[in-house]
């Protein structure tokens, strides 16, 4: 029985073992759902699409990874993620988005910056 069902039928009111594996293959689960549901909230938000990249505004930014605005600033300022100034005000390219998400981790695309985006 994997983690979401035993939580689902328990209400998640109990102490369970679980093995390294297990608690891996569902941070994976919950990884992917994270971005799956990121995919489609920012596709029916406000957005910015340039070529093949799709930008999202700070407050999108701020939902998906559950941060506040001091935070994102000072992301910013530590070069955990790049933001793209468009029209005055702050975008954040999906993909660098997702990819802090899912790895953890961000990192600096130098052809962005070279394209002036």
């Amino acid at each position: 029985m994997d983690i979401p069902t035993i939580l689902s039928l328990t209400g998640g009111n109990m102490k369970i073992e679980l093995s390294l594996q297990d608690l891996a293959t569902f941070a994976k689960q919950v990884a992917k759902e994270t971005v799956d549901s990121l995919k489609i909230e920012a596709d029916q938000r406000r957005t910015i699409v340039t070529g093949e990249e799709v930008y999202l505004d700070s407050g999108e930014v701020r939902d998906q990874l559950r941060i506040s605005k001091a935070t994102l600033a000072l992301w910013i300022k530590r070069g955990y993620l790049k933001a793209y100034k468009v029209g005055g005000k702050n975008r954040f390219a999906k993909s660098d988005v997702l990819n802090l998400l899912t790895n953890g981790e961000y990192k600096y695309n130098l052809e962005k910056e070279n394209q002036g985006i």
